[in-house]
Order: structure tokens, then C-alpha cells, then sequence
């Protein structure tokens, strides 16, 4: 008995911070964000970062397997 009132109230907790949450976006407030901290405040890398490259002339889509003059249209067979 004594675990449901404990879940009811940690789902009433979870209710009650997204009904604010709601509330401070209808009024054109940004609602602070716990524990979550975007990339402009991210520590800066000490280490080498990993850097890609590519080499000039290779795309990164493969030319298409078939000429649209090669592709006939599909036929409908009524069974």
C-alpha cells in the first residue's frame, strides 16, 4: 500500500514539473533544463580530436546502378 502512494506521488512529481514546464512555454519563457547542458557549454577537448577527410573527386553517393532509359514500366496483372 505504502509503495503505490510512493509511485502516485512520483508520477504526480513528474506531472506536476511538465504541466509547469507547459505553462512557462505558453508564456514565452524558456523553462530551465536540469542536468542537461548544451554544446556551447561543453568543457574544452584537451586531447586530439578525430578530423575526417576526403579525397577530391570522390563523392559520398555512388553513381546509380541504371540509366532511366533501362527501366521499364511495371505491368499490372489482374488475378
Amino acid at each position: 500500500m505504502l509503495f503505490k502512494w510512493i509511485v502516485l506521488i512520483v508520477i504526480a512529481w513528474y506531472v506536476f514539473r511538465a504541466a509547469g514546464n507547459l505553462i512557462a512555454v505558453a508564456r514565452g519563457e524558456q523553462p530551465p533544463i536540469d542536468g542537461q547542458r548544451g554544446p556551447s557549454q561543453r568543457p574544452p577537448e584537451d586531447g586530439p580530436s578525430v578530423r575526417v577527410s576526403r579525397k577530391p573527386g570522390r563523392t559520398s553517393t555512388p553513381p546509380p546502378a541504371h540509366r532511366s532509359e533501362d527501366v521499364e514500366d511495371a505491368r499490372f496483372t489482374d488475378l
